[in-house]
């Protein structure tokens, strides 16, 4: 029995992060982790050397905010049971599928114990009938909607064969970080770009000339572009922005006075933002998250070509936050509804439903002989492979 005036141990994390989402959402998920008595540490998958880089030096430094990356791995070497061991659980938003078929296929060295296997929301699960069921090979699985937690629990035992994983509505993207909505004046407004969506180059441009149209009406307020990176990153990303603002509005002429780009961290930016504007970002469930008035422009030109438009107005049915041209050019702003806010973001026990999942998890299962050796023989294999890749290398 431990003594009544000794500490309880601090368990221990280990992240996976391969790009700038997957980092984001480790980097907030250590600080809940840490609200609990949980110590992290960072692992980056990096994809350099298959030719394609998915973080620059900046990205890194900015995303860990003065955290350091413990561990560097490639995408074929990042499974590692002397290592894993020594952690409670291991988490990433975006594992990679040589992670993924280790933990499905039991291939691992583990004697006694092993750690916890969590998959997390890497941010809105618009198709839940692929992202979901894929992490469902890990332990526990994160999800961001109560749809999409019942759409996994409906799936936990497939044909009747099998456990299926825990299901728990965490992400750390949703979770509150302060009151939601603030009514005061507005000085500073700031609207945060995608990749993805709108995908068509003439939405582009019309969102560009509404963000111009808001500045120009409103020269007392600064209008803040957050751009999701610069123009040389994320060139390998599965998103590639294929028409950034910086280029859309250079074309049009100068900038009006009070706009301008911003390229730090998502915490700087809505720490000083009084409105968040977006169109179909999770970074809009995040600011209302941080506390930040949040609209969203969903009828830019040819929006009905966006796949992401109409399942965002799903997502935000009777949210109160879909605005329009003539509303946000005005600052004429609805006011978002409480029951919605409340249904969706979650709060501070959400992480603490998420470690208890993890308790739940009998980590001497898939533990044995059979399991050694099939770890060996894959670790003995990728060994070969390496070697044969670096003997390849001019």
């Amino acid at each position: 029995m431990m003594p009544a005036n000794m500490a309880a141990p601090r368990r221990r994390a280990l992240v996976f992060f391969r790009d700038d989402s997957s980092l984001h959402v480790a980097r907030l998920l250590a600080d809940d982790l840490a609200t609990c008595g949980w110590d992290t540490d960072f692992a980056w998958v990096d994809y350099a050397e298959q030719g394609r880089p998915l973080l620059s030096a900046r990205q890194l430094e900015v995303g860990l905010r003065g955290a350091k990356v413990t561990y560097g791995f490639t995408p074929y070497d990042d499974f590692r049971s002397d290592l894993l061991k020594r952690y409670d659980a291991v988490f990433s938003a975006k594992f990679s599928a040589h992670f993924r078929r280790r933990v499905e296929r039991r291939q691992w060295r583990f004697l006694r114990k092993r750690p916890c296997f969590v998959a997390l929301s890497p941010g809105l699960e618009f198709t839940p009938e692929s992202g979901l069921v894929a992490r469902s090979v890990f332990d526990v699985v994160c999800t961001d909607t109560e749809a999409n937690a019942a759409y996994l629990r409906g799936r936990e035992k497939p044909g009747g064969e099998g456990r299926g994983p825990a299901v728990v509505r965490y992400n750390p993207l949703f979770v509150r970080r302060r009151g939601t909505g603030a009514s005061g004046a507005i000085r500073k407004i700031v609207f945060f770009t995608q990749s993805a969506s709108p995908c068509a180059l003439e939405s582009r441009r019309s969102v560009a000339r509404l963000l111009r149209d808001v500045a120009s009406a409103h020269p007392d307020k600064e209008l803040v572009i957050k751009l999701r990176h610069l123009s040389t990153e994320n060139r390998n990303h599965t998103h590639v922005e294929a028409w950034g603002y910086q280029d859309l509005l250079a074309a049009e002429g100068p900038l009006p006075k009070n706009m301008c780009f911003e390229h730090g961290s998502m915490e700087s930016i809505l720490d000083s933002a009084d409105l968040a504007v977006t169109c179909t970002s999770t970074a809009g469930v995040e600011a209302l998250a941080k506390g930040v008035r949040t609209v969203f422009f969903l009828s830019f030109d040819r929006s009905e070509t966006d796949p992401l438009v109409d399942k965002m107005r799903v997502f935000l049915e009777g949210s109160g936050s879909i605005v329009d041209c003539d509303q946000i050019v005005a600052l004429d702003l609805p006011t978002l509804t409480d029951d919605w806010l409340n249904a969706t973001l979650l709060g501070g026990d959400a992480v603490r439903d998420m470690i208890a999942a993890i308790d739940a998890v009998d980590v001497e299962s898939g533990i044995g002989p059979a399991n050694w050796l099939r770890g060996a023989a894959a670790d003995l294999m990728e060994l070969a492979r390496s070697v044969w890749r670096s003997l390849r290398r001019p």
